[in-house]
């Protein structure tokens, strides 16, 4: 009776997740106090495509963190190799026509530094880039990266990143090729490659299946305009600070409108700019 139970509710969970996954693989990961294993799963045959695990690793004196690490680097390079993802890098000095493969040059009208060609560039995105595949270019004239973008993004099917150097790219190329400039923050970078894993990171996480729960998804900073209220876990009591004790009555409604109010009083004190976002939005629900 039980394993009939048990069938019943695994054929249920997997109905669930075929409507919310858009035919995309799903990670599932467990996780025990000395391993942790993780499965990519089609659930359009009810097939594992690949699986990992710590158990096989011999060092058993690891940390947790670097057991998580061995089993994400080992089930993301099994997945590639059945070509559930995939990035192809493109070096652009292969589209250089002289015999110095010179990418870059310097700025008309003066100034310090050197910018990438148009004509190298151009030709790069024009021999590797799908009709209507996104393309991105990092830049501090960009638009702000935030989860709001990344939610946008993470809807297509590819995207194209361009990382610069030097003093960026020429203008005309940005003008006649349809790139989009994004930003991650005020300050700068010595090239684009560490915008693109931030991109990557953000953006992956949102695809249905990648993250274990995908409830905590609307909890998170950000998504409502507001920043995360303080998190505890165990134990109850240290060095002399204690959990709020709102968090231990097991009132939901409570915790719900505690958590509320510490997430208002960060936003407004910490980020005056998402606070007004959140106000002007709160008035509209």
């Amino acid at each position: 009776m039980t394993n009939i139970l048990h069938q019943k509710r695994a054929r249920r969970i997997r109905k669930k997740l075929k409507k919310v996954n858009s035919g995309r693989p799903r990670l599932t990961v467990f996780r025990s106090s000395r391993n942790i294993s993780a499965q990519i799963i089609d659930d359009k045959t009810n097939t594992t495509l690949v699986s990992a695990s710590s158990i096989k690793e011999k060092n058993t004196k690891k940390k947790k963190t670097d057991m998580s690490l061995l089993v994400a680097e080992s089930l993301s390079k099994k997945a590639m190799e059945k070509k559930i993802w995939d990035m192809e890098t493109v070096n652009i000095r292969d589209y250089a026509t002289d015999k110095h493969k010179t990418v870059d040059d310097t700025l008309y009208g003066g100034g310090f530094g050197m910018l990438i060609k148009p004509d190298v560039l151009a030709r790069s995105r024009d021999q590797n880039v799908k009709s209507k595949e996104k393309i991105v270019y990092w830049s501090p004239k960009g638009k702000l990266f935030d989860q709001k973008t990344a939610k946008v993004l993470a809807k297509e099917n590819c995207i194209n990143l361009i990382c610069g150097h030097f003093e960026g790219v020429d203008q005309r190329l940005l003008e006649t090729r349809n790139i989009e400039e994004i930003s991650i923050g005020d300050y700068i970078l010595s090239g684009g490659e560490i915008g693109a894993f931030v991109l990557i990171d953000a953006i992956v996480r949102l695809i249905p299946g990648v993250i274990g729960n995908s409830k905590s998804l609307p909890e998170e900073t950000f998504e409502k305009n507001l920043l995360e209220c303080p998190q505890y876990t165990k134990p109850q009591k240290w060095e002399k600070k204690e959990v709020p004790n709102v968090l231990l009555t097991g009132d939901h409604a409570k915790i719900k409108d505690w958590r509320l109010i510490q997430s208002e009083d960060i936003t407004r004190r910490r980020r005056p700019d998402l606070w007004k976002k959140y106000k002007k939005n709160k008035w509209k629900i």
